[in-house]
């Protein structure tokens, strides 16, 4: 019952959603974010977006990435679990279901990024981006074209 338990991130008063969305927004864009990208990221983190951000005193945008990615990727892998790509791509940003275009334009970016954060290995590296181009395919159906 997320009356009782509040969500991760959904410490706010839900009555007030777009100010306080408005809010983490410009905590973002304070940060050099631009608008769109903070406002992304405030509706995806909510309440726990000033934590996101935190991360922008030690990390710059990686390589093929925007600091909203970058921040994300650090953020969840180092306060959510975050273990692979699929889970960050598909279940915690949603890129594999509704954002492909960008995704494909991305992808080896977040992949050489996460590698780094996880002190991966080429093995690793390449099995990691081999379940991700998996996941990818399967989600686009292509196995039925």
């Amino acid at each position: 019952d997320s009356k009782k338990l509040q969500v991760s991130g959904g410490h706010f008063d839900p009555t007030n959603v777009d100010e306080t969305m408005k809010f983490y927004q410009k905590i973002a864009m304070d940060k050099g974010m631009p608008a769109a990208d903070a406002a992304d990221l405030a509706n995806r983190f909510g309440s726990n977006t000033s934590r996101v951000i935190s991360y922008a005193d030690d990390v710059e945008a990686a390589p093929g990435l925007t600091l909203a990615d970058t921040l994300s990727l650090h953020y969840s892998v180092n306060e959510e679990m975050t273990l692979n790509l699929v889970d960050f791509l598909l279940r915690r940003t949603n890129y594999v279901l509704f954002h492909k275009d960008e995704l494909m334009m991305k992808k080896d970016a977040f992949v050489d990024e996460m590698a780094r954060i996880m002190e991966w290995n080429e093995e690793e590296k390449a099995a990691a981006a081999k379940q991700l181009d998996e996941t990818i395919a399967e989600s686009s159906l292509a196995y039925l074209k």
